[in-house]
């Protein structure tokens, strides 16, 4: 017997009740097609080989097969409901429910079925499945647990990850791959795991934030931080000093970057480059790279994965003003601290950590992890980081607010081998043997506020 065939027969523990989440559990419904329609089974089964015949009729008349979206976006998949309502009576769909009909099937055919009622869902932040009956989103920054799971086993889980996710993508999900990513069709990022790893299938989805702050004052407008730190961030900007946006997972980093960038001055080009699209950055000079995975099927195409790590070497010969990267998560660090050390300053990335200090620690840990490191020791990728980090701005969810709660000032100390005051300035941290922390913004958790502690201090060399 298969180890998802022992989950399967294997008593389940009892669903979580109201009183497991701090009692913000069963506080949302989504009804699905199974409780409009009592027959949808048998709906669905001759939907889908109509809809395969209808494929089958737009290929042999030249239609592009795998343009669902050209489905979607014209009368051809309505006329294809009505049709399939009207030539189908045994299965008992009445007029008034043609509405619903077309809903339900648009999700199952064209789009990611159950699923797509919570991406719809533009209040929704965050998905997460941990097991086929449990299903928690996050809307506002808060967590909340759905009544009633949209799944009604394991196996239905992961027939619908292979499916509507990885099997469209070309990659594999199975007990040899019991881990893998995906992109879906409106940005956001899912990651789906199974046996052996899992005792359950299981996903997250990380929503594509569809908001844009157009302007600083609009930002400003939320109480992430005072009007004179943005001031700062100007001043920042325009001094073109390398920063680095460090936060938890969805504390806000993305949003900063893009605010922060639009105050690039607009005759500079701008290069980004990310694993998904999700900058949104309002500036008349900017070109978009992005990683490649060629998917976990064999084939014979030629193609490769394109990395981080490769992306940064094209864009270096691209001659861009400013490189943003959306996230540094891995062996491209070192990638990024060299090209900044070849005359890129003012650009901007974002890496997942809990303060300055951690930051630190990651940027050298990850740099570490390439091979082109060769023999440099510790010591020296502490000096690398040193002397192109200026600022490290730490932003947090508190509460469903996310605040700016740090900016410190990376200071490298031979930059300021002639002023020796200022290794004795009050806050100044030594973190390693030429690296020291200038707090010049701090958060004050008595009075829940943001203050400015010093101005930024220029090196030697301006």
């Amino acid at each position: 017997m298969s180890d998802r065939s022992r989950t399967q027969q294997n008593p389940q523990p009892d669903a979580p009740t109201a009183d497991d989440s701090n009692g913000t559990v069963g506080q949302h419904i989504v009804t699905g097609a199974a409780e409009v329609f009592e027959n949808w089974p048998e709906i669905q089964a001759v939907a889908r080989t109509n809809f395969s015949e209808l494929l089958q009729q737009r290929d042999e008349a030249g239609k592009p097969v795998h343009s669902r979206e050209s489905l979607a976006e014209s009368n051809e998949f309505h006329n294809f409901v009505v049709s399939l309502q009207r030539s189908s009576p045994q299965l008992g769909i009445p007029e008034h429910q043609l509405n619903d009909l077309n809903r339900f099937l648009r999700m199952d055919l064209l789009g990611l079925g159950i699923m797509d009622l919570y991406l719809a869902d533009t209040q929704i932040e965050d998905i997460f499945l941990d097991r086929w009956d449990t299903l928690d989103v996050i809307r506002g920054g808060h967590k909340t647990r759905i009544a009633q799971a949209p799944f009604q086993s394991d196996q239905e889980v992961f027939q619908w990850l292979q499916a509507k996710v990885f099997g469209p993508l070309n990659k594999d999900f199975n007990r040899s791959n019991p881990s893998e990513n995906a992109v879906l069709a409106d940005g956001s990022r899912l990651i789906a795991l199974t046996q052996p790893i899992s005792p359950y299938t299981s996903f997250a989805i990380r929503r594509h934030k569809k908001e844009v702050f157009k302007t600083a004052q609009a930002y400003m407008d939320t109480g992430i931080a005072p009007p004179e730190f943005f001031q700062d961030l100007q001043g920042w900007v325009s001094g073109k000093r390398n920063m680095i946006m460090s936060g938890a997972t969805g504390s806000g980093k993305t949003t900063f970057i893009n605010v922060a960038a639009s105050m690039i001055p607009h005759d500079e080009r701008i290069l980004t480059l990310e694993d998904t699209p999700e900058l949104q950055i309002h500036h008349p000079r900017i070109k978009p790279l992005y990683t490649y995975e060629k998917g976990s099927r064999a084939n014979d195409s030629g193609e490769r994965d394109i990395p981080m790590s490769d992306l940064l070497r094209y864009a270096l010969r691209m001659k861009p003003d400013r490189i943003i990267i959306g996230e540094v998560r891995d062996r491209e660090t070192f990638d990024m601290l060299d090209a900044l050390n070849t005359g890129h300053a003012g650009s901007f990335t974002t890496l997942h950590s809990n303060s300055a200090v951690d930051a630190l620690t990651r940027l050298q840990m990850m740099s570490s992890r390439h091979p082109a490191r060769g023999n440099l020791d510790g010591s020296t990728m502490q000096d690398l980081i040193a002397s192109v980090v200026d600022i490290i701005v730490q932003i947090t969810n508190l509460d469903g607010d996310r605040r700016v709660v740090s900016a410190e000032q990376v200071i490298y100390g031979p930059h300021y081998a002639e002023r020796p005051e200022v290794f004795s300035q009050p806050g100044m941290r030594r973190i390693y043997s030429n690296l020291y922390l200038r707090p010049l913004w701090r958060w004050d958790a008595d009075s829940n506020t943001l203050h400015k502690t010093e101005d930024f201090l220029a090196p030697d060399h301006g």
